[in-house]
């Protein structure tokens, strides 16, 4: 009886786990910078790119510049980019901003997609960090990370595994 609860329970663990992986690869759409490290007040060219072609009716980026001012330290501006992004085929859809900070070490981005009367936001929380190309001794360490970071779904698989972990050793006494 303890055995066959325990496959049907791994079961659903492994099941859940794969689920989680596919889906978080087929619903966040892989976003392009160029340059990848620019400086400040450059053109930065967004390109994003969906897998799957959802009824997409409109897809707008954030974008937030950071900063180190004189007298003040690191800051983030308010005058942020709200733009719409230009559809370029079925799947892709871009966009070229101008940077205006000169004192900007790092930028911030979060992609906005319509589909179906409702808005989602990639990434879900936060925006994701981009440090700008500036001299050394102004960028200091500000803890940003670097867009090249790889996907969260490796922490969901590790706490799966912990989990299953658990319950083995419960069962076990």
């Amino acid at each position: 009886m303890k055995n066959k609860k325990l496959k049907i329970i791994v079961t659903v663990a492994i099941i859940s786990m794969a689920m989680l992986a596919v889906t978080n690869a087929a619903a966040t759409p892989s976003v392009e910078i160029e340059p990848k490290h620019p400086k400040p007040q450059d053109a930065v060219t967004f390109t994003a790119t969906f897998s799957e072609n959802e009824n997409i009716e409109k897809v707008v980026i954030r974008v937030e510049e950071c900063g180190n001012e004189p007298d003040i330290g690191y800051v983030c501006y308010i005058d942020k980019f709200n733009e719409t992004m230009t559809k370029t085929s079925n799947d892709t859809y871009k966009i070229t901003i101008t940077l205006k900070h000169k004192n900007a070490i790092d930028m911030h981005y979060q992609l906005g997609v319509l589909s179906g009367n409702s808005w989602s936001w990639y990434p879900e929380d936060d925006m994701t960090s981009v440090d700008l190309d500036t001299p050394s001794d102004s960028n200091g360490d500000n803890g940003n990370n670097d867009t090249d970071t790889p996907g969260f779904e490796f922490i969901g698989l590790l706490l799966s595994v912990m989990f299953i972990s658990l319950i083995l050793h419960i069962r076990k006494r």
